[in-house]
């Protein structure tokens, strides 16, 4: 894992192997410390300060949540489950970087 879209990816197909019991809150503890240390090394690419200083915000305004929480706590808020929640974080992730996969193309 490399980047936070590797994280955000290995999330979205294999959850398990980064977080127990597909806990929201883990992931952001998991993604906390992985962006800490990028930052720490001066490693961190312009997408993953985005994430660190931006995405919670986004995420307020995003659900107009009137609550002064972090992301995971306000995904898993309007979800209800952590399951749901941690799908939902790994679509407005997608969002927030106006992610479109590459198309592969036709022979």
């Amino acid at each position: 894992m490399k980047t936070l879209f590797d994280i955000v990816e290995l999330l979205e197909k294999r959850p398990g192997m980064i977080v127990l019991n597909s806990s929201i809150e883990n992931a952001n503890s998991f993604i906390r410390g992985f962006l800490f240390a990028k930052v720490q090394n001066k490693s961190a690419s312009k997408e993953e300060i985005k994430f660190h200083n931006k995405f919670n915000e986004w995420v307020q305004k995003k659900y107009r949540s009137p609550l002064n929480r972090s992301w995971s706590e306000i995904i898993l808020f309007y979800e209800g489950e952590n399951q749901p929640a941690l799908e939902k974080f790994v679509n407005l992730f997608y969002e927030f970087f106006e992610y479109k996969e590459k198309e592969t193309p036709t022979e």
